[in-house]
């Protein structure tokens, strides 16, 4: 569907939708501190949902990854069907409670940040080029005097999540995702949070390498 309509190329959330770190079960964790690399990392299941587009992502990567309607997926790692469950890391806090509350042998895994170049546009009808460009216009302003910076940085990376993250320690395995490639080359690169140029090109290989990034330093600080 998006193909018809009119992308505005501004990446919402700046990227971070792309950052992922997984549920895992305490039985898989001496597993996963051995991985260091996306071969390493075909070693073990991953789950996703029914349907969603990071499968796509996963199996050309040549990772074992079953699917499951949502509403199982954190039982099953809690049962180790599965070792590990990548999300969004905006999506973890919202988990958190549900995962101590009912899944007793669930925690998130300290080792691996998963990235791949994701992020979510506003759409608007093909022919409505001013309402585009207004959106265009409103969010270049607002990246410009830095108040979208601090936005993501009150909504996402919060002190809850910069404790749990641990992101300096992480081992970050890189993904391609060829078929986002036509979309995300039409984003001004100063309009990126996460900076896909050095993850990529393997310039950036650890969380501590991201952290000296600065749209995520904030996510570094404890």
């Amino acid at each position: 569907m998006n193909c018809r309509l009119r992308a505005v190329p501004i990446p919402v959330t700046g990227g971070i939708l792309g950052l992922r770190a997984g549920w895992t079960n305490q039985a898989s964790l001496v597993e996963l501190q051995t991985i260091r690399s996306f071969q390493d990392l075909q070693r073990v299941v991953l789950v996703q949902g029914l349907g969603w587009s990071d499968v796509e992502i996963f199996d050309r990567a040549g990772l074992r990854t079953y699917t499951a309607r949502p509403e199982k997926l954190l039982r099953l790692v809690n049962d180790n069907r599965v070792q590990l469950f990548p999300r969004g890391v905006a999506e973890l806090e919202a988990e958190a409670s549900v995962v101590r509350s009912l899944y007793p042998q669930m925690l998130l895994d300290p080792h691996l940040l998963i990235v791949y170049s994701f992020a979510g546009f506003f759409y608007v009808a093909p022919e409505n080029k001013e309402l585009a460009a207004a959106i265009q216009t409103g969010f270049e302003r607002v990246i410009a005097d830095g108040s979208y910076q601090r936005l993501v940085e009150a909504a996402i990376m919060t002190p809850w999540l910069r404790r749990q993250l641990k992101l300096r320690s992480r081992k970050i395995l890189v993904l391609q995702n060829p078929e986002a490639a036509d979309v995300l080359a039409d984003v001004n690169p100063d309009h990126w949070i996460v900076p896909w140029n050095d993850l990529l090109s393997g310039r950036i290989t650890s969380g501590n390498d991201l952290c000296s990034s600065s749209g995520l330093k904030r996510l570094c600080v404890n």
